[in-house]
């Protein structure tokens, strides 16, 4: 049965991820990566935390191609760009993986809630991302509340926020459903989705706390810009803050997996 399983898995992440491969969404290896871990969670999971992990793939694939000409100019400072690859899927995704292999030993409804977390967290950070970059207004550092240059990982703004919480709501109203559907409790897939949007809009605030103290930013010595890239057109950039070996997609997996654990305190 699970080799069925897997097969199923497969061609159903194939028919997902091509289609996002093809319109330049993601990298042969952030191609690969995503069916990987596709064919793991439909696996060893079932049909609703596939469809979470497709929802929280799509919806982002689609926000990143929303306004992208407006957007250019903010990969000069980020290190992210449209087309993620193998680092960048990890950082969304390993986490919820790992916990569909947990409930699929452990069979706990914990283990379901963790991983909806985990995608709300990535979703919320995503949309806040896509979204909050197009705001008129620059974002402010989430610790000092200073100016920041759109685009700066630690940066925040209303419109960013307002799309975060809607990310995490999106995630955790699929969360309520497929909960009510697997396990046949009204109240305890009401408290899932209460606590799935809060975690979720929460991992994205730690994500920005994160990215203003310990994701390194560099200062590219001849424009004297802040930016995320190490090496820019000018060469070498020098680290002014944060530690050189904690990028954003090592960030993003930090805030994934503090707010995925934070799920068996609360419950």
């Amino acid at each position: 049965m699970i080799i069925i399983n897997i097969v199923i898995g497969i061609i159903l992440s194939l028919v997902i991820v091509y289609p996002a491969y093809k319109k330049d969404s993601l990298t042969i290896s952030g191609a690969v990566t995503a069916v990987i871990l596709g064919s793991i969670i439909y696996s060893f999971g079932s049909i609703y935390h596939f469809i979470i992990l497709v929802s929280f793939f799509i919806s982002s694939s689609v926000l990143t191609k929303f306004k992208e000409k407006s957007k250019e100019a903010f990969e000069k400072v980020n290190d992210k760009t449209g087309k993620r690859d193998y680092t960048q899927v990890l950082a969304n995704g390993v986490i919820g993986a790992i916990f569909v292999l947990l409930e699929y030993v452990n069979k706990s409804p914990e283990f379901f809630l963790a991983f909806s977390v985990s995608f709300a967290v990535s979703t919320a950070d995503t949309w806040a991302s896509e979204i909050g970059v197009l705001s008129k207004k620059n974002p402010v550092r989430i610790i000092t509340f200073k100016p920041v240059p759109k685009g700066i990982s630690g940066g925040i703004s209303s419109l960013g926020l307002f799309a975060s919480f809607l990310g995490a709501a999106f995630i955790s109203v699929l969360t309520f459903g497929f909960s009510f559907i697997i396990y046949k409790d009204l109240v305890m897939s009401m408290y899932f989705m209460l606590i799935c949007m809060i975690l979720g809009f929460l991992g994205s605030i730690i994500d920005s706390v994160l990215g203003a103290t310990v994701q390194a930013q560099y200062l590219d010595n001849q424009t004297n810009n802040l930016t995320e890239k190490k090496i820019t057109q000018n060469g070498n950039a020098q680290l002014v803050r944060g530690i050189r070996i904690v990028d954003n997609n090592m960030v993003n997996f930090l805030s994934n997996l503090i707010t995925s654990i934070l799920v068996f305190i609360v419950l």
